[in-house]
């Protein structure tokens, strides 16, 4: 009276089969554009990361240090200025 546990498929092995499908089962193309998008992520992070203020992020960025970053124009309407 036991039955079988249905089985979730995994969603990682999904993907890879879905991707394979769409590069009609070329491996290497489906690699090819994991890799291609991974890069666009990669440089999107990089992106945003550095379009964040560094007092918004309170200095927790991976990205790198304040003074690693490029200086930013400081706009003229200032109304507090640091002493």
């Amino acid at each position: 009276m036991a039955e079988a546990k249905a089985e979730t498929p995994d969603p990682i092995e999904l993907a890879v089969d879905e991707a394979i499908a769409i590069c009609d089962g070329d491996i290497r193309g489906a690699l090819r554009a994991s890799l291609v998008a991974n890069s666009f992520l990669a440089a999107e992070v990089e992106r945003l990361t550095n379009a964040v203020s560094f007092g918004f992020t309170r200095g927790k960025t991976v990205a790198g240090s304040r003074r690693e970053r490029k200086a930013r124009p400081v706009a003229r309407n200032i109304l507090w200025r640091p002493s």
